[in-house]
């Protein structure tokens, strides 16, 4: 069964900061932990994250539901500088088990300019 999930944020900040926020931001400070779901504690393998093709590996804390290590893999899939980002997780099944479902999430972030509010938009 697939999911679509549509969200829109307006953010006063330069269209390179929004581009570059989601997905170069350290998500360690985004992902600190909330109820069942635990904090990220690092991440390994993202020397070219950022470039299509490359991937990094989330780590994160134990909680009630989580034994604590590796979580996913994101990859990104493609980038258009400035406007576009597609990107995949894989969640690690060897720690999530049969707690998360789905085991794969693909995702895009698209932001633009808009000169009437003078905001960006992210969707």
């Amino acid at each position: 069964m697939d999911f679509k999930i549509h969200v829109q944020t307006k953010y006063n900040c330069s269209l390179e900061r929004a581009f570059k926020a989601p997905i170069l931001g350290d998500v360690r400070k985004v992902h600190t932990g909330f109820g069942l779901m635990p904090a990220v504690t690092k991440t390994t393998n993202d020397e070219n994250w950022g470039q299509i093709g490359a991937i990094k590996n989330i780590y994160a804390a134990k909680s009630l539901t989580f034994k604590g290590g590796e979580v996913s893999t994101d990859k990104i899939l493609e980038r258009i500088e400035n406007k576009y980002w597609k990107l995949e997780v894989v969640v690690s099944e060897e720690h999530y088990g049969d707690y998360w479902n789905p085991k794969e999430i693909k995702g895009e972030i698209s932001v633009y300019y808009s000169q009437e509010k003078k905001n960006i938009e992210k969707i």
